[in-house]
């Protein structure tokens, strides 16, 4: 019986495969529609938009659930294409397929680490190994690879069967049409599933077929061109024209943060990150905790198997005749990921050459750079064991030596087995509140709203991510709360996590949070006037917000969210607010409140401004305005010790230029010296893609502070970057006491300032 089991050893490679996954994972796999994996942040979002896009969504191109009204196409949405299309293209056929969705996504992914497995197994099996050892290492490569961090919230980076699957067909061609075809189909599902995947496929097997022409003499320049074709250049030029041709939004940011954060480490790639093993590397060596991006750890045995193919290497160097127990398929695989390995840290366009990036723009487009590290860890660890079979082999007549290499082998699965333990040490129990029954909360919103009578929901806090230029975080209760309503009541959100979003989209979409003076520039874009639904949820709100809420009329409250209408009319109406502001400008306008040029409520309260009158620029807010290099440190403002009262609060806000091409990814401190106590901090620290105030091409930053005590300095810091654009600009630094009113009217513009904001009077 066992004997037959093990003849067809396909079906027990797939049941072995099985048992781990399920071990792991049985409560998800077992109650795939009941639960999800999390339920913050991206998790939900990407839950969101999938869903959304399977069973309400309109077109199969645009995505309409986020950036009302504009909406966003639907591969920047994260919304795993591949999968979410063709299952709104079934569910027209089988509408019950909408009920089972969230399942067949969960087990669509654990499929993939099953087939994994598999894959591994085959891979082993191709340069004979013994089964144990093609298990055993098959297990440990797969439970200990880096896709099992994206499965709480970055779902299309999880699909791990693309690598083993390009592996195992560049490693056996003896078909070459149906290898070609494979590693095309898997490139272009990389591409459309996430870039990121379908980058690094692009590039490693655009590398390997250049190693393999340079350093394989049989390799003709023939095979070479139709490989090169067919794996690598066709399935990126498809991606790329598909998008040129069903994405009609513009001006997407050539300029993603993160490229300077989100790269890989020697201690993300080379030290663990989980217990007990890292407590292990603590008793040898010292570092700081490992950025979440960066993290690809290869282990243990696949450090130690770096040593041993550095001195293979180099004895092969002096010994010709010495033969490394590696085909040359695996080191050339091998040079193709040390290569996208020193990419991932950043080499050379964020270390050693950064002009690479202005010429090679698209380059900042892929910020994530830590993804690219995951070559890396798979052919190093195949390697690995491939390294303990041949000495487990070599050395099998002396039993205690060939019992040290399954020894290894076996703390290479302990390491993987660990991992997983601390990977799904959370518990399991966030609802699938995408099933109305389940919530009775989300129930009663859906039984009271008429959803006729609304255009959209605002989130509040508000949220807008995904620009790159701009970013409004909200909070995690708005996002989850608003997207749950967004989903069952079949109404967009006028907010967005999405990615690239266009810049011009971004800005109008941000005029939202406009002081109530100010026209909103996203008016021009509302199609219609009926109400807007508001979802106020738990999370710090601005002056603008808790505006918008005082005109709203509250339909619900729970002990999640509660519910607003706010008309139309009220959300948009400025001209009131601002002839109010003019009024109270005309009344103050006396020579009881002027002073230096200025009208103040108090004149007796603190008042300071930088106005850069004297500078001339290219590009200007008021009159002048000061450009700053941003390769340099830089100190714009300085408040001395004793000119600041410890007992009063103090707002300081200024301008900055967000037009051009990273202008707004730079950084702010205000830093604070306790000349008493001789210590500096930073009392605040910002970067100007925060900013909540965007008024066409300038964002305004501003923070409320208080000082330590009477002896207290403050600088405005820029530290600098080595991104962007040359230079940013920066106008009218202001600090005022926080309960004082400050105008001055400029004729030339005929615009009135109002605490830093600048409104045109007609």
């Amino acid at each position: 019986m066992i004997k037959n089991v093990i003849a067809r050893k396909n079906i027990f490679v797939w049941i072995l495969a099985i048992i781990p996954i399920l071990f792991f994972y049985n409560r998800i796999i077992f109650n795939p529609n009941s639960i999800l994996l999390n339920d913050k942040g991206d998790a939900i979002k990407n839950y969101y938009t999938y869903k959304y896009y399977i069973d309400k969504n309109k077109s199969f191109v645009d995505f309409n659930g986020m950036n009302y009204p504009y909406g966003e196409n639907f591969i920047f949405t994260d919304s795993q294409p591949p999968l979410s299309f063709t299952l709104k293209l079934f569910s027209n056929l089988f509408p019950s397929i909408k009920n089972i969705d969230i399942a067949i996504m969960h087990l669509f992914i654990f499929l993939s680490f099953i087939f994994s497995i598999f894959l591994f197994f085959k891979i082993f099996e191709f340069y004979k190994l013994n089964f144990f050892f093609s298990i055993i290492g098959a297990w440990a490569i797969v439970l200990l690879s880096p896709q099992f961090m994206r499965i709480y919230g970055h779902y299309s980076l999880s699909y791990l069967f693309v690598y083993p699957l390009v592996l195992y067909f560049l490693i056996n061609t003896k078909n070459s049409l149906k290898s070609n075809t494979i590693i095309f189909a898997t490139t272009v599902f990389g591409f459309f599933m996430h870039p990121y995947m379908g980058l690094s496929l692009f590039l490693f097997t655009s590398l390997t077929g250049f190693f393999k022409f340079i350093f394989t003499k049989k390799y003709t320049i023939k095979q070479f061109a139709i490989n090169f074709s067919l794996q690598s250049l066709l399935p990126i030029l498809i991606f790329y024209i598909v998008l040129i041709f069903i994405d009609t939004h513009t001006n997407r940011s050539t300029n993603p943060a993160g490229l300077y954060y989100y790269h890989s480490y020697l201690k993300t790639i080379f030290i663990a990150s989980f217990e007990p093993v890292k407590s292990l590397y603590k008793t040898f060596i010292t570092f700081n905790e490992q950025p979440f991006e960066g993290i690809a750890y290869i282990g243990i045995i696949a450090n130690l198997s770096i040593l041993l193919i550095t001195f293979f290497l180099i004895k092969k160097l002096f010994i010709k005749k010495f033969i490394i127990p590696i085909d040359k398929t695996l080191l050339l695989f091998l040079f193709s990921a040390f290569l996208l390995l020193l990419f991932s840290f950043g080499v050379p366009h964020v270390y050693g050459f950064p002009k690479l990036l202005d010429i090679i723009p698209n380059l900042r487009q892929f910020r994530g750079l830590g993804r690219f590290s995951w070559f890396f860890y798979y052919i190093i660890n195949i390697i690995a064991v491939i390294i303990l079979h041949y000495f487990y082999t070599k050395y099998s007549t002396k039993k205690l030596i060939s019992y040290l290499f399954i020894f290894l082998l076996v703390v290479f699965f302990s390491e993987s087995i660990f991992f997983q333990k601390s990977n799904t040490k959370q518990e399991l129990n966030f609802n699938n509140k995408f099933n109305l029954t389940i919530d009775n909360n989300l129930k009663n919103a859906v039984n009271l709203i008429n959803i006729k009578n609304y255009q959209a929901i605002i989130p509040l806090p508000f949220y807008h991510l995904g620009s790159e230029d701009f970013g409004i975080t909200g909070s995690h209760e708005s996002v989850k709360n608003s997207m749950l309503l967004s989903y069952h009541l079949n109404l967009p959100i006028l907010g967005s996590m999405g990615s690239r979003t266009s810049i011009n989209e971004t800005k109008k979409s941000l005029s939202i949070l406009l002081p109530n003076f100010y026209k909103k520039s996203i008016i021009n874009d509302i199609p219609n006037k009926k109400d807007f639904l508001i979802v106020l949820s738990k999370g710090d709100k601005t002056n603008e917000e808790n505006f918008i809420l005082s005109k709203s009329k509250l339909i619900l409250k729970t002990n999640e969210f509660s519910l607003y209408s706010i008309r139309y009319d009220d959300l948009f109406e400025y001209k009131k607010y601002k002839q109010i502001l003019l009024n109270k400008y005309k009344e103050l306008n006396t020579a009881l409140h002027k002073k230096n040029g200025f009208i103040f409520s108090d004149t007796s309260k603190y008042f300071r401004i930088e106005t850069f009158n004297n500078l001339s620029s290219k590009i200007k807010f008021v009159s002048g305005t000061k450009a700053i290099k941003k390769t340099k440190p830089t100190v714009l403002f300085k408040i001395k010790a004793g000119e600041l009262s410890n007992t009063k609060n103090y707002i300081l806000s200024f301008w900055a230029y967000n037009k051009g091409y990273g202008r707004t990814s730079f950084q702010v401190i205000w830093e604070e010296h306790d000349e008493i106590n001789n210590k500096s901090n930073w009392h605040y620290s910002t970067d100007c893609r925060f900013s909540k105030t965007v008024k066409d091409n300038w964002s305004l930053i501003k923070f409320k502070f208080k000082p330590l005590n009477n002896k207290t300095s403050y600088n405005l810091y820029f530290p600098g970057r080595n991104n962007g654009v040359d230079s940013i600009y920066v106008d009218n630094i202001m600090l005022r006491e926080a309960d004082l009113d400050v105008y001055k009217k400029y004729k030339k513009s005929n615009t009135l300032m109002f605490n830093n904001f600048f409104i045109k009077i007609n």
